[in-house]
C-alpha cells in the first residue's frame, strides 16, 4: 500500500489528529470513573496553555525528522513512514490522514469535543470540591467521636465511683462485723482467764495446815473448774486462727477490665449504585451528597437501667386435692393484655387460669405433659405438647381442647406475633405457622433441642436449654448473631422487651440467674431485681401491660411491673 503525505492542509490535519488524541484520552478517563474511589493530583502553572500546543504536531516523536501519515486505531497514536514500517505494518485499522480529511468536519468535531472536554473538567472540579467536602466532615466527625468517648469515659469514671463506695462500705461492713465477733471473743476469755488467775491464786496460798477435808473439797472443786475450761478450749473455737479480709473480683468484672480494646473506629465509603451520569453529575449538586465519606460511630454502650422492674405481688402455684400432690413445674406461661394469667404446670399435667388479682379461676388437666403456650386471639390460645408432637388449641372460658396441629416433631418453645406463630422442633428448626396451622416457612437448625422462644416483629430469640446458647434470627432464617448465657444450668425463659433487648432466665442452684442482654447481644448484665431467685423459670413480657412474670423457683409465680 502506498501512503501520499496531505501537504495541502496542514491545519487540517492537526485538527484531524488533535480530536482524534483528545477523544482518546477522554473515553480513557470516563471509563476508569466508575471504579474511581480517590483521586489525587496536582495542576502546574506549565500545564495551563491550549491543548493544541500539547497535541497535534505534524512531526513523529518518535522520528522527528518524519511527518506523520497516518493514524493507526489499533494503537490509538499517529504515525509516520518509519514507524509503520517498523511496528504497525501488521495493524488492521491504519488510516492515511488525507482519507481522514475528506470524512471530517473539523469545526463540528472541535466544538462537540470543546463541550465534552468542558463538561469533563466540571465532573473533576466537582470531584475535587467533594473531597474537600469529605475531609471536612472526617474533621467534624472526629471532634463528634473524640466528645462522645470523652463523655464515656466519664460515665465509666462516675460508674467506678460508686462501685469503689459500695465496695468501701461493704468492707467497712465486713471489718465492723467481725471486729464485734473478736472484742466479744476477747471479752469472754478474759473472764475465763480471770476465773483460772483466782483459782491459780488460792493453789499457792492454800495452807498446808488446812484440814483434810477442806483440801480436798478444795481441790475437787477446782479440778471441777479446770476442766471446764479446757473442755472449751478443745472446741474449734478456742484455737488459734488468722483471719483476713478478702476482696474477691466478681468474674464478669474482671473480664471486662482484661479485654484488650472496647471499641474501634472505621471507615465507612458510600457509592450511587450506578456509575454517574456526567451531564447530570456536573449540574446537580445532590447528586454527589451519597458520595460523601460517612465515620461509623462504634463507640457505643448499651444502657442496662434503662428498664427498672419494682415487685408487685406472688402468687402461690399448690398443688391441689385433683392433682397427685407432685411439686408443680412451671415450664410455660402468658399474660394477657387484659391482666389475666395462664400457667402450664408440667410435672401435674395441669393448666391454670388466674384472674388479674391473682385468684385462681380454672383448673384443667391433661393425658399428657404440656410445656408451653401462646395466643393470637382472645378466643384460644396454643399449646405444645412435647410427647405427642403437636399443638394443640384451647379455649380461654374452660381451657378445653378444641383441635390440634400435628407437627410430627418434639416440640417445646413457642410464640406469636400479630398472625405468626413460632415453635420450637427438636432436630428439625423452627416452624412458623399462620393462625389455621399452616406451615408458612421453616428455618433449618440441624441438632437443636428443647428450649424456650419469642417472637417480635421479624425477630426470633430462641435458647437451647441444656446448651445456653441464644440464637436470634430473622423470620426469614437469617442468624443476626449468637451468644452464651454465663453461668452453670439449664436456660428456662426468654422474654424480649420494648427496645429489643432481652431477659434469659438460667435454672441453677445459687442466685442471680436472671440476664439482661442487650439488643445486640454484645453487653449482659445480672438484673438486681431477680437477685432473690433461687431457680427461676418460664420468663414472660406483657408489652402493653409492661408487666412481667417470672416463676420463682417451682412454686410461685412472682409478678413485677415496669418503672
Amino acid at each position: 500500500m502506498k501512503y501520499k503525505i496531505a501537504c495541502d492542509h496542514p491545519d487540517l490535519t492537526k485538527s484531524i489528529r488533535l480530536i482524534k488524541s483528545i477523544n482518546t484520552s477522554e473515553e480513557t478517563t470516563l471509563s476508569n470513573m466508575s471504579t474511581m474511589k480517590r483521586v489525587q493530583f496536582a495542576v502546574s502553572d506549565e500545564m495551563n496553555h491550549t491543548a493544541a500546543s500539547i497535541y497535534g504536531s505534524e512531526f513523529c516523536p518518535n522520528h522527528p525528522t518524519y511527518k506523520v501519515v497516518s493514524w493507526c486505531s489499533t494503537h490509538e497514536i499517529s504515525i509516520c513512514m518509519v514507524c509503520f514500517k517498523l511496528d504497525h505494518a501488521k495493524c488492521k485499522g491504519v488510516e492515511p490522514l488525507e482519507e481522514a480529511i475528506k470524512s471530517t468536519n473539523s469545526k463540528a468535531e472541535l466544538k462537540s469535543l470543546r463541550q465534552r472536554v468542558e463538561e469533563t473538567r466540571n465532573i473533576f472540579k466537582r470531584l475535587v470540591k467533594d473531597r474537600n467536602h469529605n475531609i471536612d466532615a472526617l474533621e467534624n466527625q472526629k471532634d463528634v467521636l473524640k466528645a462522645d468517648v470523652k463523655t464515656f469515659k466519664e460515665r465509666i469514671y462516675q460508674h467506678l465511683e460508686r462501685l469503689e463506695y459500695r465496695l468501701e462500705k461493704e468492707i467497712d461492713l465486713a471489718l465492723d462485723r467481725h471486729k464485734h465477733k473478736l472484742e466479744d471473743q476477747i471479752f469472754e476469755y478474759n473472764q475465763r482467764d480471770g476465773t483460772l488467775a483466782s483459782l491459780y491464786n488460792d493453789l499457792i496460798h492454800i495452807n498446808e495446815d488446812s484440814t483434810e477435808n477442806h483440801t480436798i473439797l478444795f481441790l475437787k472443786e477446782a479440778n471441777v473448774v479446770q476442766r471446764k475450761e479446757e473442755e472449751f478450749l478443745k472446741g474449734d473455737v478456742g484455737s488459734l486462727k488468722n483471719i483476713n479480709l478478702q476482696l474477691k473480683m466478681d468474674e464478669t468484672v474482671r473480664k471486662v477490665v482484661d479485654v484488650p480494646t472496647i471499641a474501634n473506629v472505621k471507615m465507612v465509603e458510600s457509592y450511587p449504585t450506578n456509575p454517574p451520569d456526567l451531564q447530570s453529575l456536573s449540574k446537580d449538586d445532590k447528586q454527589t451528597e451519597s458520595m460523601l465519606i460517612k465515620v461509623e460511630e462504634s463507640v457505643k454502650e448499651y444502657n442496662m437501667d434503662k428498664f427498672k422492674f419494682v415487685f408487685e405481688r406472688d402468687i402461690d402455684i399448690k398443688p391441689t386435692f385433683s392433682t397427685n400432690a407432685l411439686v408443680p413445674e412451671v415450664t410455660g406461661g402468658m399474660i394477657l393484655p387484659d391482666g389475666r394469667l395462664f400457667v402450664v404446670d408440667k410435672v401435674n399435667k395441669r393448666l391454670l387460669g388466674y384472674t388479674a388479682k391473682g385468684q385462681l379461676a380454672k383448673e384443667t388437666f391433661m393425658e399428657y405433659e404440656p410445656y408451653a403456650m401462646t395466643y393470637l386471639d382472645v378466643n384460644r390460645f396454643y399449646l405444645t405438647v412435647p410427647s405427642q408432637q403437636c399443638i394443640e388449641i384451647r379455649d380461654y372460658g374452660a381451657l378445653q381442647y378444641s383441635e390440634k396441629i400435628d407437627i410430627k416433631h418434639h416440640v417445646s418453645g413457642i410464640s406469636s406475633y400479630e398472625d405468626t406463630i413460632a415453635v420450637v422442633c427438636e432436630n428439625f428448626g423452627i416452624a412458623l405457622l399462620d393462625q389455621t396451622g399452616t406451615m408458612v416457612n421453616k428455618i433449618a437448625m440441624k441438632g437443636n433441642k428443647e428450649g424456650p422462644l419469642h417472637l417480635l416483629g421479624k425477630t426470633i430469640c430462641y435458647a437451647e436449654s441444656k446448651k445456653g446458647t441464644i440464637h436470634v434470627l430473622s423470620v426469614s432464617g437469617e442468624i443476626k448473631f449468637t451468644t452464651t448465657v454465663k453461668g452453670l444450668g439449664y436456660v428456662q425463659g426468654i422474654a424480649v422487651l420494648r427496645d429489643s433487648s432481652f431477659l434469659v432466665s438460667r435454672s441453677s442452684p445459687g442466685n442471680k440467674v436472671t440476664w439482661h442482654f442487650s439488643p445486640d447481644g454484645h453487653q449482659q448484665a445480672l438484673r438486681e431485681e431477680f437477685e432473690s431467685f433461687k431457680s427461676p423459670r418460664s420468663i414472660t413480657y406483657e408489652k402493653k401491660l409492661k408487666k412481667l412474670f417470672v416463676a420463682n423457683g417451682v412454686r410461685t409465680i412472682s409478678i413485677f411491673r415496669e418503672v
